[in-house]
């Protein structure tokens, strides 16, 4: 994987403007999927339509602390995520103009781009979005998809030290209908919760009520890349690692429920199906369990054991471009 023609402020695929407020968001190369623009204002809470709801808590110091979130589609099909305290972010979608109430570099900003107005507009472009990090090394690149709670970051940081190179931590965007599928770098952070180191060597990033952001982008790869694994979290559990290979059909079904879908959920299936399962066709697949009480070198041996059985076909592809 090499960085190939001029780099550019953004992450996802989506190169974002102007550069002093993108500069947040990483950099990448290649031909950027779409472009957005980033402004600071206040949004207006519309008289629209609500597309889904969020009720749940954070621990902030041992508090239990309320968080509610609704995403808001008005007459003109823009998006307005609404929290707690009011309009927090609006994607208008024909002029692709992200608008935050927080400064771009307020944390809340930053993962609000990241995980709910650059997926928004991901979607319009046929990209799938999933819950998963990404991870490269000697030509190879594995997708890790898995829910919260379910050891993602902790593989990758994992990954990290046995010295992969990041692509993306949370979420990752992927092209599927492409001979050989390609990810997208996300933003050069990995989360962790309050008081969980990093990787060695980085720095606190930044830092918010549920999560310490550490800094990747010395090691961040600079291109995406061609997805050669997925590997699917299971809810850890045993006291061993386990790692078993999927069919394509139950892959689809793993897929399909990492996938993200923030839009219409009436459009869901059929804007997800058969871009699921064309990726799943393409690459193959494994399912991981890991122990409530990993040891982390094993996990990295079984996520490298499932990356071998690719290994020699992926060193012989092209890169994608």
């Amino acid at each position: 994987m090499t960085a190939a023609g001029p780099v550019w402020q953004g992450c996802h695929g989506v190169r974002l403007r102007p550069v002093d407020r993108a500069s947040h968001y990483g950099t990448c190369t290649g031909t950027p999927l779409l472009e957005a623009e980033l402004a600071l204002g206040t949004p207006a809470v519309p008289a629209g339509r609500q597309l889904w709801q969020i009720s749940t808590t954070v621990e902030v110091d041992g508090d239990d602390i309320p968080v509610e979130q609704q995403l808001v589609r008005d007459a003109e099909g823009n998006d307005v995520l609404v929290g707690t305290s009011g309009a927090l972010l609006a994607v208008d979608h024909r002029r692709r103009l992200i608008t935050t109430a927080t400064a771009e570099e307020d944390p809340r900003t930053l993962q609000m781009v990241t995980t709910f107005a650059i997926p928004l507009l991901l979607h319009e472009a046929g990209v799938l979005v999933f819950h998963a990090a990404a991870s490269a090394r000697d030509g190879v690149t594995v997708l890790i998809a898995g829910r919260t709670g379910s050891g993602k970051s902790s593989t990758l940081v994992a990954l990290l030290d046995a010295g992969w190179a990041p692509l993306s931590e949370d979420l990752c965007a992927v092209e599927p209908h492409r001979d050989r599928p390609r990810v997208w770098p996300g933003p050069p952070w990995v989360r962790r919760a309050p008081g969980v180191d990093g990787p060695p060597g980085s720095r606190v990033r930044f830092e918010a009520r549920d999560k310490t952001g550490w800094d990747l982008s010395a090691r961040m790869a600079p291109a995406p890349a061609g997805v050669d694994a997925l590997i699917f979290l299971e809810p850890p559990g045993g006291s061993t690692v386990e790692e078993v290979q999927l069919t394509a059909t139950d892959a689809i079904g793993h897929l399909a429920h990492h996938a993200v879908w923030l839009g219409d959920p009436d459009a869901r299936a059929s804007s997800l199906f058969a871009a699921c399962a064309h990726l799943a066709r393409a690459v193959p697949a494994w399912s991981l369990r890991v122990p409530l009480n990993p040891d982390w070198a094993e996990v990295v041996r079984a996520v490298e054991s499932a990356s071998s059985a690719v290994a020699t076909t992926a060193a012989s592809r092209p890169e994608p471009g």
